[in-house]
Formats: structure tokens, C-alpha cells, sequence
């Protein structure tokens, strides 16, 4: 920001000037030293500075429409010298604003009063220095640690998430009672933030909001792959990878042909929406699957193709952003070089989850932690390890989190449950936090203006796209038209088509700014449709398995809420030494379902005799721990914990 004129001046002249004028100021400036550098870019930069002034309160940017030619819809047209003249003048305002102790409205108007434009800028540059609240502190001092609420930067950012995640926890709440997504919500909830808050631009850069946005995806693949059972893989591992990968470049060269026509953007820019929107969400096919009775198979294809094509969009996206730089290489080597970098990716990606995963499924085992809440500990530093050593290694570090959790899912692990709840709970903030991301680069006027091809967008994704990719990807694998057909329709979209946009914001590939709305309508699109009719059609087709298999534990956790666990210790001189449970009297709805011998776990009946040294686990309702402890009063009885 020093390089901005005016605030140098200022800062000479130990001023403490406002806020929101300057970074007008250096942006503006910004534009305008590359004015004659003319191009789509720099007509790109115009257009969202311009945004981020509209949201600090200094007037309202040209309409979206005025930056595309009449006729060419959604089409960037060359900027006139009228406007190139508008972000001169507005800049020459806050110049003079930065050099004088005072501006009034008559000193606005005198600036250029020969133009309309002119004179309009003037009035904006003076809004700006008048309504204002935020200053920066005189030079010499350190404003970077504060925040605009009088307190330090990092307790405005704590207030700041505490709100996100209890209005995400209530709209949950609230949503299901109304039989409406609750992901919606959470936009909603990003959205205001930006209004209210502008500041935010400044903190949540594209660049800072992408590395997030990986990090919230690789927890989403770790929770999905502890779900994955190697003998469900094996089953349906043909498919699933046909539709990760086959699927996915069927899918995206659709809605790339789609994009290219109906939004008039560069063919890259429509290439990185087609794989975008291409890849099928984790979580969100794993919370609607998870809760149904459908048929075993369905439900491990689409599952194991939802944790898995997130690496291939992610490979393809990576490659279109690079390609951009492979301008003067032939078409052979530019292929090439496409196959190397995915037997890379997905090579190293693999090889890292499944060393880690080995890894981490034998320190579970021997390293004996003290206190069980360290285990998912553990594993989040484990999942963070595969994700960033394959990343560092040029490889995918999606597939290195999910073959991760995927292989220690099938090792023998220690507080398995206590794992499983911990990445559940955490997988859902992540979710939040990809869907408040997207809400924050939301521009409710552009929604608009993009609103009708937006939905043509999304209606392709859902009825053209989808179903082209499914049926070409499963030819020949044994399924009906009726589960290739909901196959089709479950293919839900969340937060993985959020990442991978992303990354083309954050490299600004030209015609970027229309990517977000866009997406966004895709998203909500597959949330609202999608995911609230994916029930009612497996039942019109007759899809659902007539006895499912449900967890035991899980259906306990659903109808018993206040179901304890208490562990028993057996002293050598107790009277329950030699005694056998049946002749022990529990309270009603009392069980021993476990006896710990040494190394040995012993199923119990009820004619088995307890010896010294066992270690008894009690299930019973919470309302009978008094009577339990009376009953074990000369025993070592723990501590009471709820059900996984």
C-alpha cells in the first residue's frame, strides 16, 4: 500500500486518514498505471475492483452489462475511453483527497466539470472520505494487530467463526424441520458476511480461500474413506473408477461445450467449469446414501466414485492451468505431458496413502495413549501427514488422504467409534466452512445478470451431463436402466465443485469473475433437486433393499439415547470372585456384553463365572449408574461414557 501517492503523502504528514479511501486509492492506481496495457485482463481488474468498492461504501460499480457488448451475451467487449477516463478521474479524486486537509462537495464538482463521468467519480472519492468509519493508525505504529472492533485481529476472527458455526448448528436444526438442505443455509450465512463486513475481501484472498478449501476437502475424503469397507471396494471397484475417471471427462467436455456457447468465455475458463462441475461431492453422497435402504451395490459404487473422482477433477483442473503455459509446445508434447503428470499424481498419491495408512494403522495399535480422546488426534495428524507429503511430492494428495483412511478403516484399530464421531463432526465444519467460502465471493447482483444461464447451466449438469457420463461409463457392467438411471440422479454436487473453482479464481484465467455464480447455481441446483428427491426416486424404481443391513451400534445410538457404558474392575477379593452372572442382579435393562481377561476378550453368558482381575463393560441406561456403582461398590468401577 505505500506505493500508493496518496497514501505516502499522508503518511508524511502524520495524517490519519481513512481506511477505505486508500485501498480505493491503491487499487485504483493499480488499474490505472496499466491503462494503455488495454486486454481482457486488465478490463477483468477493472470490473472487480470495482465490486470491492461497491462493498466499502463508496458507490455503486458499472453494471455488469456495460462491461459486455450489446449483442454479445455475456461477451467481454473492449473498454471505451469513457470508462478507461471514470478510473483516471476517480483516482485523481482521492490524489487531491490525499494531499489536502480538506474536500468539500463544491471541490468535488470542480474536478473535471466538463464530464458527467468526472464529476460522478469526484462525488464518490468525496463519499468515501466523508462516510468512512475505518482509519489507519500514523506511521510508525502497528495497525496490522488490530481489528476495527477494538481489540486484537485474532479475537474478531474467533468472534467471527463462533457465529458461523452456531448459526450453521441452528440452521441445521431448523432446515430439517422444514425438509430444506441445510448447505443452503450456509451460503446464506457467507453472503451477509460479505455485506456486512467488506473487510473481508482483504482477509479471505482467492489464494488464502483455495488453500482452505483443500484442506476442508482433504478432511471430507479422510471421513468418507473410514467408511469404506476393502470388501465393498473390491465389488465395486470397475465401475466406480470408470465413473471417476471415464465419467468425469464425458461429464466435463458437455458442460465445457455447454459454457463455451452460452457464456461467451475463453475456452479455459470454460474447461475448468466443465471439471468442476463434474465432481461428484463425498459428503454429500455419503449423508444421503447413508440414511437409506438402498440396494448394497448402488450404494458402494456411488460412494467409492465419490471419494475417488475428486483426485481426477483435481488432476484435470491442475492440467488446463498449466496448459496455459505450454502455448508454444506442440500438441504431442502437450499430451505427453498430461500422461506423465497423471501417472505422477496419481502414483505418488496412491503409494504415500498407502504407506501412511499402514503407518498409522500400527501406531494406533502399538502406542498405547492414555486417555482414548488422543486417538482422533492421531489420525487428523496423520490425515494432514498424507495430504501435504504427496502434495510436496507432485502428487495427489486427495487420493493420498482417502487410500489413507481407507486402508487403516480396514486394520485392526484402536477406539475405532470415538474416531469415527470425531471426523463426522469434523467433516460437517468443514462442509460449513466450503459453503460460507462460496458465499463470501457471491455477488448478489451478478446473480441476476447470470441467473438465466445459470440455470440452463445446472439443468444441463443435471439431465444432459450426468446421465450421458453415467451411461457411457457403465456399458456392459450388468446394470439396469433403472439403477443406471438413479445413478444418474444421485450424483450429487457440494463442496468439491467450490475447490476446484477455486483454483481458477486464484490463477485468473480470463473470464474467471462469471465462474463463481455460476457454479454456484449448479450447486444449488444439485442441493435442492437432487438431494431432496434421491429417496423418493429409489423408491419409484424400486430400488431399495427390503432388509437392510443396519450397524447394531448405530441403531442402539438412534433409539437409546441415554445408553451408558461402565467398565467394572474385579478385585481379587470380591465377592462376585467364582460367581456367575446370571446369579447377579442387574438392574432392568442391564447388560454385560463384554469381560476383558488379560489379553483375551470373552463373550459372556450367562453361566460364565467371573474371576479376579476381569474387567467387566456394562451397558444400561443412564438412570441406573447409582445402582450400578452400589451394586459394584467393592469393585473398581470407572468412569461412565456414552455410546459411540
Amino acid at each position: 500500500m505505500r506505493d500508493c501517492p496518496s497514501l505516502s503523502l499522508a503518511l508524511k504528514r502524520g495524517q490519519r486518514q481513512r481506511y477505505a479511501a486508500f485501498i480505493a486509492a491503491e487499487g485504483i492506481h493499480s488499474c490505472t498505471r496499466q491503462t494503455m496495457m488495454g486486454g481482457e485482463h486488465l478490463r477483468t481488474t477493472h470490473y472487480m475492483a470495482w465490486r470491492g468498492i461497491s462493498h466499502m461504501g463508496l458507490g455503486n460499480p458499472p453494471s455488469m452489462r456495460e462491461y459486455w457488448a450489446p449483442g454479445a451475451r455475456f461477451g467481454y467487449a473492449v473498454m471505451d475511453s469513457v470508462h478507461v477516463y471514470w478510473f483516471a478521474t476517480v483516482n485523481h479524486a482521492l490524489l487531491q483527497m490525499g494531499s489536502q486537509t480538506a474536500c468539500s462537495w463544491v471541490h468535488a464538482q470542480s474536478i473535471g466539470s466538463t464530464c458527467a463521468h468526472r464529476r460522478h467519480a469526484a462525488h464518490l472519492a468525496v463519499v468515501a472520505w466523508l462516510r468512512c468509519d475505518f482509519e489507519i493508525p500514523a506511521k510508525g505504529s502497528d495497525w496490522r494487530g488490530t481489528d476495527f472492533f477494538g481489540g486484537t485481529l485474532v479475537n474478531t476472527i474467533t468472534l467471527i467463526v463462533a457465529i458461523v458455526l452456531l448459526s450453521g448448528v441452528l440452521m441445521v436444526r431448523v432446515n430439517k424441520q422444514l425438509g430444506f438442505p441445510a448447505l443452503i443455509s450456509f451460503v446464506a450465512i457467507g453472503a451477509v458476511f460479505a455485506a456486512f463486513d467488506p473487510g473481508v475481501y482483504e482477509t479471505v484472498t482467492p489464494t488464502i480461500a483455495k488453500d482452505l478449501s483443500y484442506l476442508a476437502l482433504a478432511f471430507i475424503l479422510f471421513e468418507g474413506g473410514l467408511h469404506t469397507s476393502l470388501r465393498r471396494v473390491k465389488r465395486a471397484f470397475a465401475p466406480s473408477i470408470s465413473l471417476a475417471t471415464v465419467g468425469v471427462i464425458v461429464s466435463a467436455a458437455i458442460l465445457t461445450g455447454l459454457a463455451y456457447a452460452c457464456l461467451h468465455i475463453s475456452f479455459t475458463a470454460a474447461a475448468l467449469f466443465g471439471v468442476a462441475a463434474s465432481s461428484t461431492d463425498a459428503a454429500s453422497v455419503f449423508s444421503v446414501l447413508g440414511g437409506t435402504a438402498l440396494r448394497r451395490r448402488l450404494v458402494d459404487v456411488m460412494e467409492l466414485e465419490s471419494g475417488t473422482n475428486d483426485p481426477m477433477a483435481f488432476f484435470l483442473t491442475t492440467t488446463i492451468i498449466q496448459w496455459q503455459t505450454l502455448t508454444h509446445s506442440s500438441v504431442t508434447h502437450a499430451l505427453w505431458y498430461t500422461f506423465v503428470l497423471f501417472l505422477l499424481q496419481m502414483g505418488v498419491g496412491f503409494f504415500v496413502g498407502l504407506l501412511t495408512g499402514q503407518f498409522g494403522a500400527y501406531m494406533n495399535r502399538r502406542i498405547g495413549l492414555e486417555t482414548g480422546g488422543m486417538y482422533p488426534a492421531l489420525t487428523l495428524g496423520l490425515a494432514l501427514l498424507s495430504f501435504a507429503l504427496a502434495q510436496l511430492l507432485y502428487g495427489s494428495g486427495f487420493l493420498a488422504v482417502y487410500v489413507t483412511s481407507v486402508v487403516m478403516s480396514n486394520k485392526r484399530i484402536e477406539h475405532r467409534y470415538s474416531i469415527l464421531r470425531f471426523h463426522e463432526g469434523l467433516a460437517w465444519v468443514m462442509h460449513i466452512l466450503m459453503f460460507v467460502v462460496l458465499g463470501l465471493f457471491l455477488v448478489p447482483r451478478d446473480l441476476v445478470y447470470l441467473a438465466l444461464p445459470g440455470v440452463g447451466l445446472a439443468l444441463g449438469a443435471l439431465f444432459l451431463a450426468r446421465p450421458a457420463a453415467v451411461w457411457v461409463s457403465t456399458i456392459g457392467m450388468g446394470f439396469s436402466h433403472r439403477e443406471r438411471a438413479f445413478m444418474a440422479w444421485a450424483g450429487l454436487r457440494g463442496a468439491a465443485p467450490i475447490v476446484l473453482i477455486l483454483s481458477a479464481v486464484e490463477a485468473q484465467v480470463t473470464g474467471y469473475i462469471v465462474l463463481i455464480e455460476v457454479v454456484f447455481f449448479v450447486v444449488i441446483a444439485s442441493t435442492l433437486v437432487q438431494g431432496m428427491t434421491v429417496n423418493w426416486v429409489a423408491e419409484k424404481f424400486d430400488l431399495l433393499d427390503p432388509t437392510p443391513a443396519e450397524s447394531i451400534l448405530d441403531l442402539i445410538s438412534i433409539t437409546r439415547e441415554n445408553a451408558v457404558i461402565l467398565p467394572v474392575g474385579i478385585a481379587e477379593t470380591s465377592d462376585l470372585v467364582d460367581k456367575r452372572l446370571v446369579d447377579i442382579n442387574f438392574p432392568e435393562n442391564t447388560l454385560c456384553y463384554g469381560i476383558v481377561r488379560g489379553d483375551q476378550v470373552v463373550v459372556p453368558r450367562g453361566s460364565t463365572k467371573l474371576r479376579s482381575g476381569d474387567h467387566l463393560l456394562i451397558l444400561s441406561d443412564s438412570r441406573h449408574i447409582q445402582n450400578l456403582k452400589h451394586l459394584f461398590h467393592n469393585e473398581q468401577v470407572g468412569s461412565p461414557s456414552m455410546l459411540p
